[in-house]
């Protein structure tokens, strides 16, 4: 990433320039497809102006501040791009969610996977009739009702000859 920092109608101050940089290094570590970062100092009846232009190959972002002194002006432009940082963020994490198909699920490219949702009546069984269940029909977990406690419970497959059983133990 590169930093461009130009100074309009106002002289170069490589204090203010140096502490821009330093302000801004997090830009660096953050941004790693970054392309450029462009600051433009410039004086006006008010005070000290701050633009900034960050180009990156997902968005761009430009923000302004205003300020009596050069070194304000940079912290406050840092709390502005700071935040439409973290706007951006959220922007592309929300859209990401909202993309998940939940009954579709992409595994490769062109093809797709179906969820099937399966309903079984299930009668009261014992732990040991749920892990021959279990062995009998070949898959990796079963839900079944306690006989004990009349909760539901899961049966699992721990390993080649291991098996587990998860239950809501009542008090």
């Amino acid at each position: 990433m590169e930093f461009n920092v130009k100074f309009r109608g106002i002289e170069e101050d490589k204090r203010a320039k140096e502490y821009l940089e330093k302000r801004f290094s997090f830009l660096k570590r953050s941004l790693k497809d970054a392309g450029s970062v462009s600051f433009v100092f410039s004086r006006d009846s008010d005070g000290i102006n701050l633009e900034c232009n960050l180009r990156s190959k997902n968005f761009n972002i430009y923000c302004k501040e205003k300020a009596k002194d050069m070194l304000s002006v940079i912290d406050l432009l840092k709390d502005n791009l700071k935040s439409q940082l973290r706007k951006k963020k959220e922007k592309i994490v929300e859209r990401k969610r909202k993309s998940v198909d939940v009954n579709l699920l992409e595994v490769e490219e062109g093809e797709k996977e179906t969820v099937e949702i399966e309903e079984l009546d299930s009668k009261p069984m014992s732990r040991e009739e749920a892990i021959l269940q279990l062995k009998e029909l070949n898959r990796p977990f079963l839900a079944f009702l306690d006989e004990e406690t009349g909760e539901m419970a899961v049966a699992y497959k721990k390993g080649k000859s291991a098996y587990g059983i998860i239950f809501r133990k009542i008090k």
